[in-house]
């Protein structure tokens, strides 16, 4: 973790050659005789040209423009039960023992409260003065700063964040349907200036759509069956591309200066375009953290690391400040569409591409407000909003509280998220949840589950 450029581990063994070298020896396989069988992949998404809508001028700004496949539903279907059956694997318990990890879910680190505050709207154009951002105020948040350890693939910070609103939005969990709060779901990532690449960022997500996540997981579940797949040249062009995108992404952020960095020094981002009204827009975190210069590691496990150094901040007492920033898209910072890989128009990739990064220097992320996060409660911070409880590791041990959840679906119309992988994320998240709840935590019986956190 603390080379000079690390990557994640290689495995060793039999796993090394289910995971490693026969799909490599597949896809060469594949490229050579692939090409009389090749056909349409039914991991790549096919557009026809009669969506295209012509681009307008660089500066102009790009309308949300979704296309909906006819087999969604289906694809949803076999995501969500790929991500629910990982629950499934472990040992039936009530979440505390020290083995237990879902590897989707993530770690924890623990729960802040501070406040948003919207100030300075004159960033955005009129017609983005929508949802949130139509108007100058302060909303109470809660903060889950959470580390996600996918096995040694992905190591990386994610924030969620609750803001209590004074009207109401939509919920997908509410039994009304509707909550007085709305949901932001961050992931770590770089500044494109900070990166070593332009076309690059190093964001913390790197799936384009729903058929891609379909097919990594089906190859990391279903072994030599799924291997199979590899031989048609188009399945592999599918894999590669994505492996190339996780790679960078992956290399930006495990380096020496990004993994001794605690959860307050990084910046994050929206994993995917969101619409502002009728246009597109990315979220981004920017902290105001000083690093702290080279921070040693604790461990060897950066999650217990990242654990440690989050204590630490809390028991300093300073604040966690970041700016609230939007990217609203524009022609301009939109890659040509590549004909090798059948892409679409620009309108369509800038809405269904959640990998895609816009460039940022003709689409800057601009301030619209600062997110203060507290240390410790104030003198008058006795009753929290939320949780009612500032720490409840273990709430088997404590009364139960409404479970914390989050989704990026629950949020105003006109901030709604866009594209294929956020309408699986929608239904993902929930069942996925409700699954673990009701096998990993046994809050089968409770109308009211808590929330497990580390």
């Amino acid at each position: 973790m603390h080379g000079q450029q690390t990557q994640a581990k290689r495995p060793s063994g039999v796993r090394a050659l289910l995971e490693y070298y026969l799909p490599r020896i597949f896809l060469r396989v594949g490229e050579v005789f692939g090409v009389f069988w090749a056909g349409t992949s039914r991991h790549a998404r096919v557009f026809p040209k009669e969506l295209d809508i012509p681009d307008g001028p660089p500066d102009a700004l790009i309308p949300v423009t979704e296309v909906m496949d006819h087999d969604e539903d289906v694809v949803f279907r076999d995501v969500m039960l790929g991500f629910s059956g990982d629950c499934l694997v472990y040992e039936k318990g009530d979440g505390r023992k020290p083995d237990h990890e879902d590897k989707h879910w993530g770690y924890t680190k623990g729960i802040v409260e501070g406040e948003l505050k919207i100030d300075a709207l004159d960033a955005l154009p009129e017609e983005c003065r929508r949802g949130l951002f139509t108007s100058p105020g302060i909303y109470d948040v809660v903060a889950r700063p959470n580390f996600l350890r996918d096995e040694d693939k992905i190591r990386v910070s994610r924030l969620s964040l609750k803001i209590r609103t004074d009207f109401d939005v939509p919920n997908v969990y509410a039994f009304s349907g509707t909550a007085q709060e709305l949901d932001l779901l961050l992931s770590e990532g770089l500044r494109q200036a900070d990166s070593e690449r332009g076309d690059q960022d190093g964001q913390g997500f790197f799936f384009r759509d729903a058929r891609q996540l379909r097919y990594m997981h089906q190859l990391d579940t279903q072994g030599l069956k799924a291997l199979w797949s590899l031989l048609k040249k188009s399945n592999g062009d599918v894999l590669e591309t994505q492996q190339d995108i996780m790679t960078r992404a992956l290399d930006c952020l495990y380096t020496p200066t990004q993994s001794s960095k605690n959860w307050a020094e990084k910046d994050y981002y929206s994993a995917g375009p969101y619409r502002l009204g009728g246009v597109l827009m990315k979220f981004g975190l920017r902290t105001r953290q000083h690093t702290a210069g080279k921070r040693a590691p604790k461990s060897s496990s950066l999650s217990h690391d990242q654990r440690v150094w989050f204590d630490e901040w809390k028991n300093d007492g300073a604040p966690a400040i970041f700016d609230l920033c939007i990217q609203i898209a524009r022609y301009g910072a939109i890659p040509e569409p590549s004909r090798a890989r059948r892409d679409p128009c620009k309108a369509i990739m800038a809405s269904e591409y959640t990998d895609l990064v816009w460039n940022e220097k003709i689409s800057s992320f601009a301030r619209v407000g600062t997110l203060t996060l507290h240390a410790k409660p104030t003198p008058t911070d006795t009753a929290p909003w939320y949780l009612k409880a500032r720490e409840r590791w273990y709430p088997n041990e404590q009364p139960q509280v409404e479970a914390l959840r989050f989704n990026a679906w629950n949020t105003l119309p006109d901030m709604q998220p866009v594209g294929q992988l956020f309408r699986a994320r929608k239904q993902v998240h929930t069942h996925h949840r409700e699954t673990r709840l009701r096998h990993t935590f046994s809050a089968h019986k409770n109308p009211k589950a808590f929330c497990p956190m580390r």
